[in-house]
């Protein structure tokens, strides 16, 4: 295979992903921000900001912190979902405080109750004596493009998303927000709310997102997209999935455009999950 192997045992002390970056219109997208442009301020507000350790989200992780009005963001850490990726999570929030000098204030997190960061933000919050403010997911996006684009307000803002937890308790993904000056964004519209048969199971089977639209598009349902449940589930999972909707057992309301796409490409005859045809529409 190769001459000669060159391998080390040293670890590695700060773990940096190469950058994604789209070039639109002559100016610079960051698609994804690492090495070579993290960490390094992003942003400035008045220096009499309070100072804020922002955690992110559990899903394409980055962490910010805001310190006399300047905001500097961490490297990509990516997705929080193992006990290695939640370890680097926590030595990069302690990495790049000590870079800074920092002790935040406040300490903002995604208002998931259980989620990651909403756990590690109140262990820090009794650490340093700050203040947890959670966060909603999609006002967060809408919110960061606003910023990053320098977007004068008021304006509107549209997240497209897949799953985040919205302040009525509901599963949240398709909203549209009125931002202003004052105060956090305002929620002024959404997709039409569908059930997720199995909650985070619908996230990872396209095809229950599939069968409760079927249900909830009822006289309006044509015979193909019958055909195709038939051809893509058993008769007795989907009497399941049926039943645990009728009785709204383990079933959460959701507005996600993402869970939204995952059920068309189930009846266009793609695996929403992996990304392939499955069989014929």
């Amino acid at each position: 295979m190769a001459d000669v192997f060159l391998v080390h045992d040293r670890p590695v002390v700060r773990p940096v992903d190469d950058s994604v970056v789209r070039v639109t219109d002559g100016r610079a997208m960051m698609v994804r921000r690492a090495r070579g442009y993290a960490p390094r301020p992003v942003w400035r507000t008045s220096a009499a900001a309070p100072d804020v350790l922002a955690l992110g989200a559990g899903l394409k992780n980055t962490i910010c912190w805001l310190k006399r009005g300047v905001a500097v963001m961490s490297q990509h850490l990516g997705d929080l979902s193992s006990a290695a990726s939640l370890n680097a999570f926590e030595r990069t929030v302690e990495a790049l405080g000590r870079t800074l000098d920092a002790v935040p204030q406040v300490i903002a997190v995604d208002a998931h109750p259980d989620g990651p960061t909403f756990a590690l933000g109140r262990r820090l919050a009794r650490k340093w004596n700050a203040t947890v403010v959670p966060v909603q997911h999609h006002q967060a996006h809408v919110l960061a493009c606003a910023v990053e684009n320098e977007t004068p307000f008021p304006a509107l803002g549209i997240a497209w998303d897949g799953t985040g937890f919205g302040t009525d308790g509901t599963v949240w993904g398709g909203e549209f927000f009125v931002l202003e000056e004052e105060g956090e964004p305002r929620r002024v519209a959404r997709i039409r709310p569908f059930l997720l048969p199995g909650g985070d199971e619908a996230v990872r089977e396209p095809s229950r997102c599939a069968c409760s639209l079927a249900r909830q598009m009822g006289p309006w349902r044509t015979d193909g997209l019958d055909k195709r449940l038939e051809r893509g589930m058993p008769v007795r999972k989907r009497e399941v999935l049926e039943a645990m909707m009728a009785r709204n057992i383990h079933c959460p309301s959701s507005s996600s455009m993402g869970r939204l796409f995952d059920a068309v490409a189930f009846w266009c005859g793609f695996d929403g999950a992996a990304g392939v045809r499955a069989m014929p529409p």
